[in-house]
């Protein structure tokens, strides 16, 4: 007779790390790109929310970044604080390639959803498929529904723990592109 359990075991483990690579690399890998001439009213309203109240870079078109806080976007310029003298600065919108907010406590948030859920469905099938069919007459069991709540914790919570730090390490990104630029992904 054949043993196979070792090598469901390890196809098992495989599949299980190649699904959290897979979460951890992308999830919280994502940024934001919006025009804002194109922005929805709901949009318009959070994004002047967050210009007022986030510091954020601006990439004019020669290269050089500014860094501000209350920024105002009007149809033909941009005005905002400079972060460092306070000094009022405008610039004409077609001088600004983008505007840049990062925020690491929504990359947190967005890495432990990610993380939590990778991790949760990782170890909701392994726990799943390692749990027993028929419990009846033995003295100590996990079923397999119960094999899966536990292999839900027992990776969907470091999977979370992880995914929160390596989210806000990387932050989430927002970028906002002035009326009438093109958006390109160029950093």
């Amino acid at each position: 007779m054949r043993d196979d359990s070792g090598v469901k075991l390890n196809a098992r483990r495989r599949s299980a790390t190649f699904l959290l690579c897979v979460g951890v690399a992308f999830g919280p890998a994502c940024a934001h790109y919006h025009n804002l001439g194109s922005l929805t009213e709901v949009e318009t309203t959070y994004f002047e929310k967050r210009a007022a109240e986030e510091p954020f870079d601006v990439v004019m078109s020669d290269g050089a970044i500014a860094s501000g806080r209350h920024l105002a976007a009007g149809p033909d310029s941009i005005g905002w604080n400079d972060a460092e003298s306070d000094d009022t600065v405008r610039a004409a919108a077609g001088d600004v390639r983008r505007i840049v907010f990062f925020n690491r406590g929504q990359g947190l948030a967005d890495g432990m959803l990610v993380g939590f859920g990778v991790g949760a469905v990782v170890g909701g099938v392994l726990g799943y498929a390692g749990g027993e069919e028929d419990c009846s007459g033995q003295e100590f069991c996990i079923d397999r529904s119960f094999g899966a709540v536990l292999g839900v914790m027992a990776i969907g919570v470091p999977a979370m723990v992880l995914g929160g730090v390596i989210g806000a390490i990387k932050g989430t990104t927002h970028v906002y592109y002035p009326a009438g630029s093109e958006m390109g992904h160029d950093d």
